[in-house]
């Protein structure tokens, strides 16, 4: 999953690593697009409402814990970040920019919706 949701800077995959982890320590829905992405047979695009409200074993917005397999192949980076991921209390994160593309992380509910809803102001997606 880290692998799928880091663009660049590849040192992100770390963190996104760390933001699963506090979310199943946490018992709460991963929520990554990425495996609702590969539970629809997509590997990019957009998502919409449907999509997401589309109940698949993969999609971790309805589901908590882990998908029921791998959603790709990882880099050694990724299985170097799952591994040791930094320390943080990072729960949320958004992609702020495509180029390249990076992501603002926080522990925040309202930092975070703040930051997507510039994201998507700017185009970000």
């Amino acid at each position: 999953m880290a692998e799928r949701e880091t663009g660049r800077p590849e040192e992100e995959r770390g963190q996104i690593a760390r933001v699963i982890y506090n979310r199943l320590d946490a018992s709460e829905p991963l929520g990554i697009g990425a495996t609702v992405l590969y539970g629809l047979g997509r590997d990019a695009g957009e998502l919409t409402q449907q999509d997401l409200d589309t109940d698949t074993p993969y999609n971790t917005r309805m589901h908590a814990g882990l998908p029921p397999t791998p959603i790709g192949l990882p880099s050694r980076a990724a299985l170097e970040a799952a591994i040791d991921p930094p320390d943080g209390d990072w729960f949320y994160y958004v992609l702020v920019s495509n180029d390249p593309p990076t992501h603002m992380f926080t522990d925040s509910s309202a930092e975070f919706q703040r930051a997507k809803e510039q994201a998507q102001a700017d185009g970000v997606f």
